[in-house]
């Protein structure tokens, strides 16, 4: 099982590994994305209630604590693996998929977050 560790850096060094919260024996927890501003953390899980193999979840900073996960949805999550989630300083959301439409495998796909949603992932195509 994967599982998701942080610590803390301070006057220079690094304090001992926490484990998040969510990690768990019964299912995967991994590849962490951290937002630019640090208040949203994107990784992948299959965790029940996902849509297929492995779903893109995200949880919002609250002081110390971390909220419950959300699922990205069925715009970005599909009855396959949704992996590798990375977001840039605009907020567009880059990650690998072998459920939506490509050229087979783990295809490179981008959504941005607009109105309430995520858009469409584009497949970023050849040669990514």
């Amino acid at each position: 099982m994967l599982k998701i560790f942080y610590a803390t850096r301070k006057n220079g060094k690094w304090g001992k590994l926490t484990p998040f919260y969510l990690n768990n024996d019964e299912y995967s927890v991994g590849h962490p994305a951290l937002s630019p501003d640090g208040n949203t953390l994107y990784f992948v899980s299959d965790m029940k209630g996902g849509y297929g193999g492995t779903d893109i979840y995200f949880c919002t900073r609250n002081g110390d604590k971390w909220s419950n996960p959300t699922n990205l949805g069925p715009d970005i999550n599909t009855f396959g693996n949704e992996m590798f989630p990375f977001i840039v300083d605009n907020g567009d959301l880059y990650f690998a998929s072998d459920g939506h439409p490509g050229f087979g495998g783990l295809d490179i796909f981008m959504t941005k977050f607009a109105d309430g949603k995520w858009t469409k992932p584009k497949n970023l195509g050849l040669p990514v």
